[in-house]
């Protein structure tokens, strides 16, 4: 059986062949790029099935890329490799296309981890990046739609993203998960995401019609 095919991505050229020589009995390494205008080609040229994928590259950032890398043919899943542990960056990231993201800092074992995750169509995010303390705490989240279908108080103080409500906005005109991440540009998995995210801050009972039906009365909102 062959293995899997993975391209690094990583300007740190000792990082870089430290990685490919552990991760070596797992995968084959197909190719290591240390400049980000080189990646393209090198995806088109080895046909990985996934990109390690650093954000950092001289006076380039990865994560403006991915958009565009996501759309080239038959492309790879991507998997963020990074220093920062940044909770933005991470979420921006898997809105970008990424299929996960992983730091430095971790174990490469936790790197093989996640490589693994990816791999198997599943998203894998770092539990060493943490949500900002001034995450709303459960206590003053909004609660669940009323049995007698009101909505109490402060169901709706939430700032949606843009890309929020375009996924909304998709769905709420019939489009299915993958069919909205098609007219997005993101990948389905990523629009889910993003959906279990905004249904943990909103009490989400897991209904297409209540998530909805709690998006219709949000814009109705002065």
């Amino acid at each position: 059986m062959s293995k899997p095919r993975v391209l690094i991505a990583e300007d740190f050229v000792p990082l870089a062949d430290a990685l490919a020589t552990w991760l070596a009995p797992w995968f084959e390494v197909v190719a290591k790029v240390n400049d980000l205008t080189m990646l393209q080609g090198a995806i088109r040229q080895t046909h990985p099935d996934v990109v390690l994928l650093d954000l950092a590259f001289k006076s380039f950032s990865a994560l403006h890329e991915l958009p565009a890398l996501r759309k080239l043919p038959n492309a790879p899943r991507f998997l963020v490799l990074t220093a920062y542990r940044d909770y933005g960056l991470m979420t921006g990231s898997i809105e970008a296309g990424a299929s996960g993201f992983v730091v430095k800092a971790s174990d490469f074992s936790e790197v093989k981890l996640a490589l693994d995750e990816v791999l198997a169509g599943r998203l894998y995010l770092s539990p060493h990046v943490r949500p900002p303390a001034m995450r709303v705490t459960r206590s003053t989240k909004p609660r669940r739609r009323d049995p007698d279908g009101n909505w109490p108080f402060g169901a709706f103080d939430i700032e949606l993203t843009e890309r929020e409500i375009g996924v909304l906005t998709c769905l709420d005109q019939g489009r299915s998960l993958r069919d909205t991440g098609k007219e997005l540009g993101i990948a389905h998995r990523t629009a889910g995401e993003i959906i279990k995210r905004l249904g943990e801050r909103i009490y989400w009972n897991k209904s297409r019609e209540y998530l909805l039906k709690w998006f219709e009365e949000y814009q109705a909102q002065p």
